[in-house]
């Protein structure tokens, strides 16, 4: 799996907010979450120093996985609903 940086993740979900929202995401948006995602057992994370800073890096955990691959198959039967009218 994976590790993100936590920048990479702010990058990565930034686009998509600005295009949805209008705004910026915030680490002070994101951190809250992550934590939440981690001691539910959705995420796992390591510490890492880089360059004399420490940071933290997730990794999506089974469960996780199961949760994320239930969620797109809900998203898609609600788009084939809405929108495809199936």
């Amino acid at each position: 799996m994976l590790d993100r940086y936590v920048s990479a993740i702010i990058s990565c979900v930034d686009i998509s907010y600005r295009y949805y929202k209008g705004g910026t995401l915030s680490p002070g948006t994101l951190y809250p979450t992550l934590h939440r995602l981690e001691k539910d057992g959705y995420l796992e994370s390591r510490s890492k120093v880089v360059g004399g800073k420490v940071r933290k890096y997730y990794t999506i955990t089974e469960r996780g996985l199961i949760a994320l691959n239930e969620a797109r198959q809900k998203i898609a039967e609600l788009v084939n609903e809405v929108l495809l009218d199936k």
